[in-house]
């Protein structure tokens, strides 16, 4: 299974290689904060910032049809509605290595783009 669909992908651009790149970039230059900004909020203790900034993640994975990231983001997700903050905490990791390997997979995709 491909990280991302590059086909989606194509199709979400419309074939427009320039906005692929604006969207790739804004993907690379806005989400890796909210990686830190979620670790803040659970050093708060605050449970909604955290599943607002999950969520927040969770929904930049799907606008790139990165379907096994969308899975862990997603059930993250459910644990900061629960309230499960060390459970969040816990499985920060996972979240930015799918970050991680979707931001390779969107750059391997403009190389073939």
């Amino acid at each position: 299974m491909s990280v991302v669909d590059d086909d989606g992908i194509r199709g979400l651009v419309m074939g427009d290689r320039e906005l692929l790149v604006n969207l790739i970039d804004l993907f690379k230059s806005e989400t890796r904060p909210v990686l830190s900004e979620i670790v803040e909020a659970i050093e708060s203790d605050d449970v909604g910032k955290t599943e607002r900034l999950v969520h927040r993640i969770h929904g930049e994975f799907r606008n790139f049809f990165a379907a096994e990231a969308v899975v862990v983001a997603s059930s993250i997700e459910a644990e900061a509605r629960r309230g499960n903050l060390a459970v969040v905490r816990a499985r920060l990791p996972e979240l930015e290595e799918k970050f991680d390997e979707v931001a390779k997979a969107l750059d391997g995709l403009l190389t073939r783009f």
